[in-house]
């Protein structure tokens, strides 16, 4: 007898309308499913396709039965496969979403986000499924707006470029000219002019001066001339050296002896992504240490910042939460125009650690999804880096 409140088994209840589904029923959500689905065997030879696979690639179920995979895809997608069939027979779950590019017989391309799982039969491999979905559009859409927000940079960079030079060259200019003025008309009240005037003319001029000041500092952040002149080392060295005699922090680069050559359009990103890094760090982390290092790599150049304050709980991409979160948006978005990644790692009260890489040889045809990871858009979406270098832990 079962007890009062007691959950019946699954077995003994009797539902008003039990499912029960069949082989043709489980035949029909395979053909008709809105993702394409294909099975193929061990071999790659194709054994079954639903109708959603059939107009992905343009040819009725009977002209792809028999066909391997091999004959839809890359040189690189070969490779991808390698990896995802390698990952599947040793055992692994899953392996996650991953994309391909497949070659059509009329000479299209399709990028596909693919699933596949290992059927096994008796405990032995049989075959794999694979259920995909197109996004070929949407990867476009994304192409595009990264080609929008080069473009929108690049503008910008301009523009600050501009008006840099205006404002040295107009602005910059009078304030030393009334600077001169200032000196002229002092000299021109005699040796013993009124206390009082000689008083506000010192406070005229220096008030002068500061702003000549404040208004060189602005230009510096709006694009600066060593960065054009000494490159990216020299740059990093500068700012720095400028935030480190503010007092509030002491600020160490460390730079490879062997530097590669780099572009501007690589310099000034990176430079960027510094200038932001640092800027939070001012603002935000309470630190008293941080280390800029610049590390030359076979491939790519890599930017380190980290420092030991406070740090935060880093929020996933396109969690968008005030100043903050537009500027690791921004840092990510620069680094990924040029072929590049931004990783952040922080904990509360345990520091953070911003590390940007990009490769040195930008190639414009380059397809923009990856071909050569399955793994790219699987796992944490924070991108977060799990440990910072040994030689930064020593330093801060």
């Amino acid at each position: 007898m079962v007890k009062k409140n007691s959950p019946e088994p699954i077995s003994e209840v009797n539902y008003p309308q039990q499912v029960h589904l069949n082989e043709e029923d489980y035949r029909s959500l395979f053909h008709f499913a809105s993702d394409a689905i294909w099975i193929h065997d061990l071999e790659g030879h194709i054994v079954a396709v639903n109708e959603a696979f059939e107009q992905l690639l343009g040819q009725p179920g009977a002209e792809l039965i028999g066909r391997n995979v091999r004959e839809f895809l890359s040189g690189d997608g070969l490779s991808v496969a390698a990896i995802v069939k390698k990952k599947l027979l040793k055992g692994e779950r899953a392996v996650g979403r991953y994309e391909q590019l497949v070659l059509r017989d009329d000479g299209r391309q399709v990028i596909l986000e693919i699933t596949t799982c290992l059927i096994r039969r008796r405990g032995k491999p049989l075959a794999f499924e694979n259920i995909a979905r197109d996004v070929t559009e949407k990867r476009e859409i994304e192409k595009n707006l990264k080609f929008c927000l080069h473009k929108v940079l690049q503008a910008q960079e301009d523009e600050r470029k501009r008006i840099s030079r205006d404002l040295h060259d107009e602005a910059i200019q009078s304030l030393l000219l009334i600077v001169h003025e200032l000196d002229a008309f002092g000299s021109q009240l005699g040796e013993h002019p009124p206390a009082r005037s000689r008083a506000e003319l010192r406070s005229l001029r220096k008030l002068v001066v500061e702003v000549e000041e404040s208004l060189r500092r602005v230009l510096q952040d709006l694009r600066p001339a060593i960065l054009d002149d000494l490159g990216l080392p020299a740059s990093l060295e500068w700012i720095a050296d400028r935030i480190t005699r503010e007092g509030k922090m002491v600020v160490q680069v460390v730079l490879d002896k062997k530097p590669h050559e780099l572009s501007s359009e690589i310099e000034l990103t990176l430079f960027r992504i510094a200038q932001e890094a640092l800027s939070n760090i001012r603002k935000h982390s309470q630190a008293s240490k941080v280390l800029v290092k610049l590390n030359f790599l076979d491939d790519s150049i890599r930017l380190t910042v980290a420092d030991n304050g406070v740090g935060f709980t880093v929020p996933a991409l396109g969690d968008v939460n005030g100043n903050r979160g537009l500027g690791l948006l921004s840092m990510q978005e620069r680094a990924q125009i040029l072929q590049g990644n931004v990783k952040i790692r922080s904990i509360p009260r345990s520091g953070t650690t911003v590390i940007a890489e990009i490769p040195y040889n930008l190639v414009a045809s380059q397809p923009f999804w990856s071909l050569t990871r399955p793994e790219i858009r699987v796992g944490n979406r924070s991108g977060l880096c799990e440990q910072p270098a040994d030689d930064i832990k020593e330093v801060l």
